[in-house]
């Protein structure tokens, strides 16, 4: 279990962090908050790159300031901003990764293809990174992050300029993983959070605004999701009405999805996570 109580992280006068308290155990959790919500700061933070202003972390209900290496010999981390040196193979650059990590060179060679093989890079362990995809490149990133086998495995942003296929690849593997370790990985995609985990974190302003499940959210909001065809020339009409949610063109008129007063011949639609974040992202539940 990691558990953190009371953490809060401040930038000068800017309060990137207040107050958060949360437990985790083993499964996959969506970390969801818009941009400049806090969620990378707290990243930083569990694995040790930045410190807090206040408020402690624990594992096993041990201080991680305690544990020291032994807490860094549990992590792996994807950080938003992952690089990888173009003149490395992919082979070459997790044997470099291995190292840091202190891992030896008979575990880096029993290790080095099985994670080449669970992020499907096997067939391209020679070549040079600087070829590699936008998508394969954040498959080494994950490679790496799961090299020393962590139990804690946080992802920031891991699927940032993935194409669909890339996305749904990487929701098999986070899947493949999660049965025995902590993982934890950002996004302000909500359809990425959807398609691996219901296990939901919302933080919006430094605050944690939720802990809980897709469902739970999704139920809260059931029965007050509409849509509704209106004229393309009636929009302002109706966004004083209503709040709407979503908008698309069609031929019949522009499709609304709103929540709110209900309209004539409005239809009743279920609801999704979006629909609750959009709506509620700032409030506590």
């Amino acid at each position: 279990m990691l558990k953190i109580e009371n953490l809060s992280k401040h930038f000068g006068k800017k309060l990137a962090l207040s107050d958060i308290n949360l437990e985790l155990n083993s499964g996959i959790y969506g970390l969801l908050g818009d941009n400049g919500a806090g969620k990378s700061t707290l990243m930083r933070i569990l694995v040790g790159v930045d410190k807090p202003s206040s408020g402690q972390i624990y594992y096993q209900e041990e201080d991680i300031s305690q544990l020291k290496e032994k807490y860094r010999s549990l992590l792996g981390y994807m950080p938003q901003e992952f690089s990888v040196f173009p003149g490395f193979t992919a082979y070459e650059f997790l044997t470099y990764m291995g190292a840091l990590k202190g891992l030896s060179k008979a575990t880096l060679k029993e290790k080095i293809p099985q994670v080449l093989s669970f992020v499907n890079l096997e067939d391209v362990k020679d070549k040079k990174v600087s070829n590699f995809s936008g998508g394969m490149k954040r498959r080494v990133g994950i490679a790496q992050a799961i090299l020393n086998d962590p139990k804690i495995l946080i992802l920031d942003e891991p699927t940032a300029g993935l194409d669909p296929g890339e996305r749904i690849r990487f929701s098999n593997i986070l899947s493949n993983m999660s049965k025995d370790k902590i993982i934890l990985f950002s996004t302000h995609i909500i359809s990425d959070i959807e398609a691996i985990t219901k296990n939901i974190i919302i933080l919006n302003d430094g605050k944690i605004r939720a802990k809980t499940t897709s469902d739970i959210l999704i139920d809260k909001m059931g029965g007050k999701i509409f849509e509704k065809y209106i004229p393309f020339q009636a929009l302002k009409i109706y966004d004083k009405k209503v709040h709407i949610i979503r908008m698309r063109y069609e031929e019949k008129g522009l499709k609304i999805r709103y929540t709110g007063e209900l309209l004539e011949n409005s239809v009743s639609v279920e609801a999704t996570l979006e629909d609750y974040y959009i709506l509620h992202k700032n409030q506590n539940i």
